[in-house]
């Protein structure tokens, strides 16, 4: 999406974070981030996951998707594989010190 403005602000009181970007054509995404947390068994339960969702708001954006996870301050990438509706990151073989 070429953006020609965007809007960036944190939902009131949370550590949510929400970007609108548009578009020369009159597209608009709105994207959310936000690391999810929840009560399991007695307990606040913080899993190793950022979860970004991408809605579209006006139009037809086009939108690209590049993920280049990395591991140990970008000296090793990372695999990935394609679920359904997610991407998962897959650890190195080795590791370097």
């Amino acid at each position: 999406m070429s953006q020609r403005g965007k809007n960036r602000n944190n939902l009131a009181n949370t550590p949510i974070l929400v970007t609108r970007l548009h578009d020369r054509h009159g597209g608009s995404v709105e994207i959310t981030d936000f690391a999810p947390r929840f009560r399991q068994y007695g307990r606040m339960f913080c899993p190793m996951m950022l979860v970004r969702r991408i809605k579209r708001i006006a139009g037809n954006p086009r939108v690209r998707v590049r993920l280049r996870p990395a591991n140990h301050y970008g000296r090793l990438s990372r695999g990935h594989h394609c679920g359904s509706n997610h991407i998962g990151n897959v650890e190195p073989i080795s590791c370097c010190g």
